[in-house]
């Protein structure tokens, strides 16, 4: 629900995940500002044979809006029982967006440590809007985590096309 400048949401599934939000949003002349906070709860089977991790964790994300321009910093931290007890997860992440027009290109890259191994990631996207509702995307993700447990471990590199349409 809404109170004032403040969203507060909360989400979960029939295997008892689930996932607590803050958001609050306040305009200020040309500059909107937003800074948003969550706790997740869930958990996980690990690829590599380990058994089921429990996870816990918060995030908070700063975005700042002028115009066309989105611009978010953001940071994490992730906590492990069961099959990974005693291992975490600390991350931090950058992202950038801007529309002309019919156009909008955005970038976003995740870093981090998950259980002692490095993860880094980076996504560039470029969307152009044919008609209402419906775009033309292109993107780029890229990804090199070396921990083993995780599905697409190692380093990835992918390049997708897609037509949208959201009504």
């Amino acid at each position: 629900g809404q109170y004032s400048a403040f969203v507060v949401t909360a989400a979960g599934d029939e295997d008892g995940r689930y996932d607590l939000g803050l958001s609050y949003n306040r305009p200020s002349k040309f500059i909107d500002h937003r800074v948003t906070a969550r706790y997740m709860h869930g958990d996980f089977n690990t690829t590599d044979g380990r058994g089921i991790a429990e996870t816990r964790g918060v995030g908070v994300v700063g975005e700042i809006i002028y115009g066309s321009l989105l611009v978010d910093v953001g940071f994490g931290y992730e906590e492990f029982d069961g099959a990974l007890s005693g291992e975490d997860r600390v991350f931090t992440s950058f992202g950038a967006s801007y529309k002309y027009n019919q156009f909008s290109v955005s970038v976003e890259g995740p870093v981090g440590e998950l259980a002692g191994f490095n993860e880094t990631s980076l996504s560039v996207g470029g969307r152009y809007d044919i008609a209402r509702g419906a775009s033309l995307n292109l993107g780029y993700d890229y990804s090199d985590i070396e921990a083993d447990f995780v599905e697409d471990s190692g380093q990835s590199s992918k390049m997708k096309l897609s037509v949208r349409y959201e009504y």
